[in-house]
């Protein structure tokens, strides 16, 4: 009996080995690092090369010449260092020498790298080569031209530096120039060298308020990638090229600064994978990417050390349930909420309301007496910029619900959480336009998850819903929303009442495809 006791244990063990599933392991992290920022370039340059004859040098201290290099660097596969503006710093001197390094494009101007740096160079003998314009965006030109053919450029804003950081990867891996433009206009250099290459296309970076309508309208075959923010526009870019990387890797930077993003970046396109811009306060759409990325991942390389990209802030990014202050909440949903304005057959306004961006479709939900009555309305959206309402997509008055799109791309969707799941007690915050006064949060707890008003089950909550706050956000510690608030339900001090997300789901794949007029018969 003990020995048909012990194959039969020996058998179960086995099965459980061959038949249990398989967990995902984290990818192992790799912190490319040193004392500074330009330890850290020297590091990331000798972990992507081992020997180099080209290399790219960058003004540590000024970001705007260096910002179109990425590109170069890989057309040269030469890494990316960084100097003080005189002399030659000492790691990149030594970085140069350990990589065997025979020729050097500096780019930037004699007022930015200064000519001792020239000097300290061509003393190692190291050949230089120096390009630089009048400015930011002829020296992003003057790095261009070293590209030779192209076909597709990027177009960022030249008075920051996220977006081009952003772009560079796929940029480079493509071998896209990546050109510079001050809001309003188009320098004349930058003209120059679109009008000498015949591009099919161009991919401006931003909302109008960062690059006008009026300047990359001006660009041929114009597509727009925008965001709220650095963070967004940094996940909106990454996504749009998402077919374009490797998926054994990726990395991260901080968005805080330039310098180690920038040396990353040549490291990046040599690998064929994205940067993941960070920050302290981290934006929910930036987790959601980083946990793809790293479930697909077998390796995440960080550029830059603890006191910029803390490893905290790494088992943040990677947590499935971490909590949000509400500031931290007001940040990252506020792109995802709209204001509403309806008007009657006359274009006279009868009523406001609020909406959420449920995907980037265009569709937003809001609640059905919001729109009722209307023959048309617009969406505006944070950013200021506002849109017509298309169309009526689904409604429902008995719920309160419906769905309207608007003809835009790029909009920023909430993360929608699970109305099931939460509990009397939980902290909540929500979002909307009380009487107008846009993007008002307020917070409070679940007061009941079953409340029934006129055989509906809703949730109650602490958090004040007031005229104008019908169709804004009931949002959790997770950042996602779990209701849509309706000030259109009875109520009073301090009792308000959200329809449950869950609700509201199985409306999102409704195209009645009526305008406001045909849903309302006006």
């Amino acid at each position: 009996m003990k020995k048909k006791t012990i194959i039969l244990f020996f058998t179960f063990i086995i099965i459980l080995i061959f038949n249990s599933p398989t967990l995902a392991s984290p990818p192992t992290t790799t912190r490319l690092a040193g004392p500074d920022r330009y330890a850290t370039a020297s590091s990331i340059a000798k972990q992507g090369w081992t020997q180099s004859d080209y290399a790219i040098i960058a003004c540590g201290d000024n970001y705007p010449d260096a910002l179109a290099a990425a590109p170069l660097a890989k057309a040269y596969n030469a890494p990316i260092l960084l100097t003080t503006s005189s002399p030659l710093q000492s790691n990149t001197r030594q970085t140069l020498i350990d990589l065997k390094t025979k020729t050097v494009f500096i780019v930037g101007g004699t007022g930015v790298v200064l000519p001792q740096v020239e000097a300290d160079l061509k003393n190692m003998g190291i050949a230089v080569t120096r390009l630089a314009g009048s400015d930011r965006y002829e020296t992003a030109v003057k790095i261009s031209e070293q590209l030779g053919a192209i076909k597709e450029v990027f177009v960022v804003t030249g008075n920051d530096y996220p977006d081009a950081l952003s772009v560079a990867p796929v940029a480079a891996m493509k071998n896209m120039p990546i050109l510079l433009v001050p809001r309003d206009s188009i320098p004349e250099s930058v003209k120059n060298y679109v009008n000498r290459h015949s591009i099919t296309k161009s991919y401006i970076i931003g909302h109008a308020d960062i690059i006008s309508f009026e300047v990359g309208n001006q660009f041929p075959n114009p597509e727009r990638i925008i965001g709220s923010d650095r963070y967004a526009r940094n996940v909106a870019v990454n996504r749009q090229f998402k077919a374009d990387f490797n998926t054994d890797s990726f990395c991260a930077a901080t968005g805080n600064g330039f310098a180690d993003a920038l040396s990353g970046a040549a490291y990046a396109a040599k690998k064929s994978v994205p940067i993941l811009l960070v920050n302290n306060n981290v934006p929910s759409f930036t987790r959601e990417l980083f946990k793809e990325l790293a479930a697909s991942s077998e390796s995440l390389v960080v550029f830059g050390g603890e006191g910029v990209v803390p490893s905290p802030l790494l088992q943040q990014l990677g947590s499935e349930n971490t909590v949000f202050s509400p500031s931290d909440i007001a940040k990252q949903l506020s792109p995802s909420i709209v204001y509403i304005e309806l008007a009657d057959s006359t274009g006279k306004a009868i009523s406001f309301g609020s909406g959420i961006i449920i995907d980037s479709s265009e569709k937003i939900v809001t609640n059905e007496h919001v729109i009722s009555g209307a023959a048309s309305g617009k969406i505006v959206l944070a950013n200021k910029t506002f849109y017509e309402i298309n169309s009526v997509c689904a409604a429902d008055a008995s719920l309160d619900i419906a769905i309207v799109q608007i003809n835009a791309s790029g909009l920023q969707p909430a993360k929608l959480g699970d109305s099931d799941t939460i509990l009397a007690g939980e902290k909540v915050v929500a979002i909307g336009n009380p009487f107008g006064l846009t993007h008002t949060i307020s917070d409070g707890l679940i007061s009941n998850v079953n409340r029934q008003i006129d055989s509906q089950t809703l949730i109650q909550t602490s958090a004040p819903i007031s005229y104008g706050s019908s169709g804004g956000a009931l949002i959790n510690e997770q950042a996602e929303v779990i209701g849509v608030t309706s000030s259109g339900l009875i109520g009073g001090e301090n009792l308000n009442f959200a329809i449950p997300i869950n609700k509201i789901k199985p409306f999102m794949s409704s195209n009645l495809n009526l305008t406001l007029a045909e849903y309302n018969e006006v």
